[in-house]
């Protein structure tokens, strides 16, 4: 149906119950700009959300403990409820974190594997606004690394949502967690700590950071740091 044309516009009024006085209203020029600010309001705001900075500030209040410690279960439990939009915020939250040093030793591959899953789990994939922070937290990882373990923790977790979560909640809380997909033989946290584990999660991570570039296009300028 179009308005731009005489047997449109009697339709829709038709359809809608309009007399010729309410019809007319849609040629107001008052009532066309406040249509075309409301537009161009959610236009900035669509942008703002694709290119721009996003606030994840809030996270603070629910991730930071009063030690000043991270709280990684809490984390964990936002990345889980996928269905609330969490990955996103939560991946975008970690990698500054990460990138401003705010992590202690012992909360630095727990912190990691929460910037990784939010990537590897939101299957949409994000827009430049995320992205570019998320790959600069990965470019900090060294790729030129060796070791001589035969496997290492992550790679025993199956790619669901429920066996990642299982597994770093029982590495940050083990007696309130008991079940974790990971070996007991490979539960050693110089197995977690490894580079080359950090290595290989980078790369995976990495290669979906380049798949959502594919998938949603857009100018160079727009993905980089």
């Amino acid at each position: 149906m179009s308005m731009l044309n005489e047997a449109g516009r009697a339709a829709f009024a038709e359809d809608y119950g309009l007399d010729e006085e309410e019809s007319a209203a849609f040629d107001c020029e008052g009532f066309l700009a406040d249509l075309a600010d409301e537009a161009l309001g959610r236009l900035r705001e669509a942008h703002q959300e694709l290119f721009g900075g996003i606030d994840v500030s809030h996270l603070d209040a629910r991730f930071v403990r009063e030690d000043g410690g991270l709280d990684i279960v809490a984390m964990q439990a936002a990345i889980r409820r996928t269905w609330e939009n969490n990955t996103g915020p939560v991946a975008l939250w970690s990698a500054r974190r990460w990138l401003a040093g705010q992590v202690r030793d012992e909360e630095r591959i727990g912190l990691f594997l929460c910037l990784w899953m939010g990537i590897a789990q939101t299957y949409e994939g994000l827009p430049p606004s995320y992205a570019r922070d998320l790959a600069a937290a990965l470019a900090t990882i060294d790729l030129d690394v060796s070791c001589e373990h035969p496997q290492h923790p992550w790679s025993t977790a199956e790619s669901t949502v429920e066996s990642r979560y299982r597994a770093v909640i029982h590495l940050y809380a083990p007696e309130d967690h008991p079940e974790t997909p990971v070996p007991a033989e490979l539960s050693a946290r110089e197995l977690w700590e490894c580079p080359v584990q950090y290595a290989q999660l980078t790369r995976a991570a990495s290669e979906d950071l380049a798949g959502w570039r594919t998938m949603r296009g857009g100018d160079d300028e727009d993905w980089e740091v």
